[in-house]
């Protein structure tokens, strides 16, 4: 998957770079030995996981910053929604409701964070 899918794909996505970073989730199949060795060759000193160049806790608020700021799940079934398509509207509906910058400057906030706990 990484060799013939990810990496390919990567490379030529337009927002891919020499300083792209790789975040993983820690989860044992994806720490495999192979699995390290090869993403350490393609992101060297860039690698954000349990074993990783820069090790990361397992459910940092940082790791999935959207997960813990946006508070989705609460909210989006407060009305009981019956089917998926109600379930995908209302969480448009509460991304949407959020000021027009508020994503991005979460994202600029974890990244500088970040940047400040590896100096």
């Amino acid at each position: 998957m990484i060799t013939e899918f990810f990496l390919p794909n990567l490379r030529v996505h337009p927002s891919y770079s020499s300083h792209t970073w790789f975040q993983q989730d820690g989860v044992t199949a994806h720490t495999a030995r192979a699995s390290m060795n090869l993403l350490r060759e393609n992101f060297p000193q860039k690698l954000i996981s349990r074993f990783g160049d820069i090790p990361w806790p397992p459910r940092s608020p940082d790791l999935t910053p959207m997960d813990f700021f946006m508070e989705l799940p609460q909210r989006v079934y407060d009305d009981n929604p019956q089917s998926f398509v109600a379930l995908k509207e209302n969480i448009r509906r509460e991304i949407s409701s959020n000021e027009p910058n508020l994503l991005q400057r979460v994202a600029q906030n974890t990244k500088l964070r970040f940047e400040q706990c590896s100096n």
